[in-house]
């Protein structure tokens, strides 16, 4: 009969299986059980090509949880990845204060024509949410809304992720020429 007997032919799948279970990432940190959460993520352009998309929640506690992922111009074939860490207070204290300045005291979207003084509709954007718990706000941020003026701002945006300082973190950031003003 082989190892461990009809019992043992239960066991081996069941270990498994149990394995396998391990294997699984957690989900996102909850903001009243790490303090505050920062929820950083990317959204394509409206012609992106292969459309990296980039997912960031970063809590207090130095929790973080990341998603990446990209397609090849079929949304079928949609391609991502997950991970969890615990990163040091100073990572998390240099992503914080990067954000910081960006932070609206209400949802502030600066994503339509009506909120910007020049509006390019093709460009990618962000979207950041501080939430911790009690209350939650959020910035919604087209590239192309303001591009000129807004420069600095987009770039300080893209960096923040990077000082996390986590190795294989691709931020997509804006390229290309605008092809379409609103």
């Amino acid at each position: 009969m082989g190892i461990g007997g009809k019992a043992g032919r239960y066991m081996v799948p069941a270990a498994c299986l149990a394995a396998v279970a391990g294997c699984d990432t957690p989900g996102p940190p909850r903001p009243h059980a790490h303090g505050e959460v920062i929820t950083y993520e990317t959204e394509g352009g409206f012609l992106c090509g292969r459309c990296d998309a980039l997912k960031v929640a970063v809590a207090a506690d130095g929790a973080v949880w990341i998603e990446q992922g990209h397609w090849a111009g079929d949304y079928a074939d949609w391609r991502t990845q997950e991970r969890a860490l615990h990163l040091p207070p100073q990572r998390i204290a240099a992503f914080r204060g990067a954000l910081a300045r960006y932070r609206p005291a209400r949802d502030l979207g600066l994503d339509a024509p009506e909120s910007c003084a020049t509006f390019w509709s093709d460009q990618p954007g962000l979207r950041v949410t501080w939430d911790d718990g009690r209350a939650r706000v959020r910035l919604v941020y087209n590239y192309g809304c303001d591009p000129e003026a807004r420069r600095a701002m987009r770039e300080e945006l893209e960096r923040a992720p990077l000082l996390l300082g986590v190795r294989g973190l691709a931020v997509p950031v804006a390229r290309g020429v605008p092809s379409t003003r609103m």
